[in-house]
């Protein structure tokens, strides 16, 4: 290699070190989940996503105008595969809420916050706009009652969980493989809607 050509590669090495930073940013984003409507004591599924990275110390909104039902459920997802020495992985976590609207009106969603690498990320805040009262199952006296949450739908704090509230799974992308082929093995882990976990 000659003095230009180990210049060039010098240059181009440089180059993509400086993008790599940007790169690495493009991948990392938090963000909310919300439904623009809703109903006054119906229900709302509110979900916010890390992908990217792993979070620490996860801090959601006020949720003044509403009831938690449920919440916060979380769930991980991680990918890793390898192609000809190369490894590139995936992550995402999820963190998911059950929430009644208590009344009418333009109701906001504060922004919800996560820690990462020493960097706080923030959602964006969101409204949701909601109507009049969802309608409940009729009562035996003939009227409308409103229909709690199932008793088996939300964990209460510090009791047991059943195998198939908290488990992980894991699912490879082909079942026949040549020698030297890449393959995909993902892990799942998975927590029943009304599990909450502490950090």
């Amino acid at each position: 290699m000659n003095a230009t050509e180990s210049t060039m590669a010098r240059i181009l090495s440089l180059f993509i070190l400086a993008l790599l930073p940007l790169f690495v940013q493009a991948q990392l984003r938090f963000t909310a989940q919300i439904p623009s409507h809703g109903e006054v004591n119906g229900q709302l599924r509110v979900q916010f996503t890390l992908n990217g990275a792993e979070g620490e110390g996860f801090t959601p909104p006020k949720f003044n105008d509403f009831e938690v039902l449920a919440g916060p459920s979380v769930s991980s997802f991680s990918n890793t595969r390898i192609e000809n020495g190369r490894t590139f992985s995936q992550s995402s976590t999820t963190y998911t809420y059950i929430l009644s609207p208590r009344h009418k009106g333009a109701l906001t969603i504060g922004a919800a916050s996560v820690r990462v690498g020493g960097k706080n990320l923030r959602t964006a805040a969101s409204t949701v706009v909601v109507n009049g009262e969802a309608k409940a199952p009729k009562n035996n006296s003939g009227g409308y009652a409103r229909s709690a949450p199932a008793p088996s739908t939300i964990q209460s704090s510090g009791s047991k969980i059943a195998p198939r509230d908290l488990y992980f799974s894991a699912d490879l992308n082909k079942k026949v493989v040549y020698e030297q082929e890449a393959v995909m093995l993902t892990y799942r882990y998975h927590a029943r809607e009304g599990i909450a976990l502490a950090q």
